[in-house]
C-alpha cells in the first residue's frame, strides 16, 4: 500500500484532459471516484487507500465530482473503447 506521506511527496499524475489520475492502494481522499477505462464508480467512503480492482487488471481512479451523472449513457465512457 502507498502510505499518504508518499503520495503528499510525490509527483501527481494527470491524464490528458486534466483529471489526476489515482492508483489502487493509493491514498486519497473520501469521495467518489471513476474507474479509468470503465463506468465503474466507487464511493470512497473515508480518506485512506483506494480500492484494488479484483479482476485482474491494475485499477487506476480519478475523482468524479459529478456523482448524479449516469455514466452509461455517455459513449466515450462505454468500456472497450
Amino acid at each position: 500500500m502507498i502510505s499518504r506521506e508518499k503520495v503528499l511527496e510525490s509527483t501527481r499524475i494527470f491524464n490528458d484532459d486534466g483529471e489526476e489520475i489515482f492508483m489502487a492502494g493509493q491514498w486519497a481522499r473520501a469521495g467518489h471516484y471513476r474507474q479509468v477505462d470503465s463506468t465503474k464508480i466507487i464511493h470512497h467512503k473515508a480518506d485512506g487507500p483506494l480500492p484494488a480492482s479484483c479482476d485482474g487488471h491494475r485499477a487506476e481512479y480519478c475523482r468524479f465530482e459529478r456523482p448524479w451523472i449516469n455514466l452509461s449513457n455517455q459513449p466515450q465512457f462505454k468500456p472497450g473503447n
